[in-house]
């Protein structure tokens, strides 16, 4: 993604979530802002952390299993593209409880965690 696609915000990203975007296609942007919208994560790569995985959707609901918390599951679609959303998770016991985004571009996923 061209970084004139996100426009000012790039000046305030982490280096980690802009390194994520600017592998994704222009596309991406709009549906990345929605689904942040959308879930109350407020903007992207801003006041969340965007990164890039290989774990497909079926496999984040099967590691959900492992997680300390569970939280709460629902199938999103956003802009034609399919993802989940998690709230109030937790990877394991001692870390943050946390909310996540995961939506499936093809040949990769995004995730949002905020």
């Amino acid at each position: 993604m061209r970084t004139e696609i996100i426009g000012a915000d790039v000046d305030y990203m982490d280096a980690d979530s802009l390194a994520a975007l600017e592998v994704l296609d222009d596309a991406a942007w709009p549906v990345l802002v929605e689904a942040g919208q959308m879930a109350g994560a407020g903007d992207v790569g801003i006041d969340n952390d965007i990164a890039l995985t290989h774990e497909t959707l079926a496999q984040f609901d099967d590691s959900r299993n492992a997680w300390s918390e569970r939280g709460a599951r629902r199938e999103i679609e956003v802009g034609g593209v399919a993802g989940r959303e998690y709230k109030d998770i937790q990877i394991a016991k001692g870390q943050r409880r946390q909310n996540l985004i995961v939506l499936d571009f093809g040949s990769q996923r995004v995730t949002m965690v905020w």
